[in-house]
C-alpha cells in the first residue's frame, strides 16, 4: 500500500492494541485517522440519535482547529529565532505553517471531501493574507467559496 495508508494503519493498530474497550478504540481511530469502519453499528445508531454522528468523521472543523493550533505552535517557535524573524514575520510563518499542517493532517485523515474543501479555503485565506490584502471576513469567506466552487462545482450540491 501507499506510505500514508501504511502509516494510518499502524496508528489504527496501535490504538486498537492499547485501548481495551473496542468501542472506545473505534471512536479514537475515527477521530485520529478518519477510519470510521472501526465504529460499531450500534454506536453509529446512538450517535445519529443524539446528533453527534458528524463529529465522528474528520470534518472541516477538525482540520481548521488543527491548522489553528499548528499555526500557534509555529508562530511561538518562530518568535524564538532572531534569524527566522529577520527572514519572515512570525504571523506569516504561522499562517503558512498552519496551512502545511492542515494539508498533512487532511492527507493523513484520508483526504475526504470536507477536508479537501477546508484546505482550499484555508489556502485562499493564507494567500490573501500573504499578498498583503486586507479584506473583510465576509469578502474573504466569499473568495474561499468561489475558489472551492471553481475547483469542485459539485460542492454546491453536496
Amino acid at each position: 500500500g501507499h506510505v500514508v495508508d501504511r502509516l494510518r494503519q499502524s496508528v489504527r493498530d496501535a490504538i486498537t492494541a492499547r485501548v481495551a474497550d473496542a468501542s472506545s478504540a473505534g471512536v479514537l481511530a475515527a477521530l485520529a485517522v478518519g477510519d470510521q469502519a472501526a465504529i460499531e453499528r450500534d454506536d453509529w445508531a446512538l450517535y445519529r440519535q443524539t446528533g453527534v454522528a458528524h463529529l465522528m468523521s474528520i470534518s472541516g472543523l477538525h482540520v481548521t482547529m488543527f491548522a489553528w493550533l499548528a499555526g500557534l505552535g509555529v508562530g511561538a517557535l518562530w518568535r524564538r529565532s532572531r534569524r527566522a524573524m529577520e527572514a519572515c514575520p512570525a504571523p506569516l510563518a504561522a499562517r503558512w505553517g498552519g496551512l502545511a499542517a492542515a494539508c498533512a493532517y487532511a492527507v493523513f485523515a484520508g483526504w475526504g471531501v470536507p477536508a479537501q474543501r477546508t484546505v482550499l479555503m484555508l489556502a485562499s485565506v493564507v494567500v490573501l493574507g500573504a499578498a498583503g490584502l486586507r479584506w473583510s471576513w465576509p469578502l474573504v469567506w466569499t473568495v474561499a467559496m468561489v475558489v472551492v466552487t471553481a475547483i469542485d462545482p459539485w460542492a454546491l450540491l453536496q
